[in-house]
């Protein structure tokens, strides 16, 4: 990633602004977290291709997104630090759109990484959750997407849980989809070597996947990586979610949806 974004600025949330917002300034710090000269700019209000770091750094706070805060960057990536349960974020509103990556784990700390999507939107081209990044070594810690509420996670590109690499210790990548929340992806890549890529659904949550993928969503449901769900194509996407067939509106369309439990 480093060679991908040399002329970016890093950033790393240190929590010394005194609360845990994304948009204070005086929470963000540089890679040794040293604080940032007033006036430079939350992560992604000033420049595009910012690479940010959301790691807590060992303080013991996750950084907050909340309603009418617009995110825009480069690269998204979270590294483990030493306290678990504190690396990651916590979003309920807003907007973070990533012009590339968005991922979740690290090498060499095994400390699983969190995010809490309850509303607002991530937008990104690729992510990766507990599994191989943009560049370098597998992931060893696991990553963990939560997406619930009103929250939405749209990737254009691939979106990767799991690493299906032998060469190193496996790391879980977990997607948990609850309430309304809802997740749209060009590709889905489940890891299946070290059978470590799961993906929960529940309540009226809803997986959308580019084109007719169901025999492959089939296959994941067969071997317990994707639970708790009923399965359908409208046309243009996969759709996964948990509703009765008529509430993901495929009847209505003329189409049969195959049910599982």
């Amino acid at each position: 990633m480093a060679g991908s974004a040399s002329a970016a600025d890093f950033y790393f949330f240190n929590g010394a602004g005194g609360d845990s917002l994304w948009t204070n300034e005086g929470n963000w710090g540089d890679n040794g977290g040293t604080p940032f000269a007033p006036g430079m700019g939350y992560p992604g209000q000033t420049n595009a291709s910012d690479v940010i770091i959301a790691r807590s750094r060992d303080n013991g706070k996750r950084a907050q997104v909340g309603t009418g805060d617009i995110i825009n960057a480069e690269f998204l990536t979270m590294w483990g630090g030493s306290l678990p349960g504190n690396d990651g974020f916590d979003m309920s509103g807003g907007m973070i759109d990533l012009n590339n990556l968005f991922e979740m784990g690290s090498n060499g700390v095994n400390v699983p990484i969190e995010v809490n999507v309850s509303g607002g939107v991530i937008n990104a081209a690729v992510s990766t959750l507990g599994g191989v990044p943009c560049c370098g070594t597998p992931f060893e810690s696991d990553g963990t997407l939560n997406v619930s509420g009103t929250g939405q996670v749209n990737i254009s590109g691939s979106l990767s849980i799991g690493n299906d690499s032998a060469e190193t210790a496996p790391s879980d990548g977990i997607l948990n989809l609850s309430g309304n929340g809802m997740v749209s992806v060009g590709t889905l890549n489940i890891g299946t070597v070290n059978n470590n890529g799961f993906v929960n659904i529940s309540e009226n949550a809803l997986l959308k996947i580019d084109g007719d993928v169901t025999a492959d969503i089939d296959a994941h449901i067969a071997s317990g990586r994707i639970v708790g769900v009923n399965l359908g194509f409208d046309g243009q996407q996969t759709i996964v979610g948990v509703p009765e067939p008529s509430a993901l509106v495929l009847i209505a369309l003329g189409l049969l949806v195959r049910r599982y439990r």
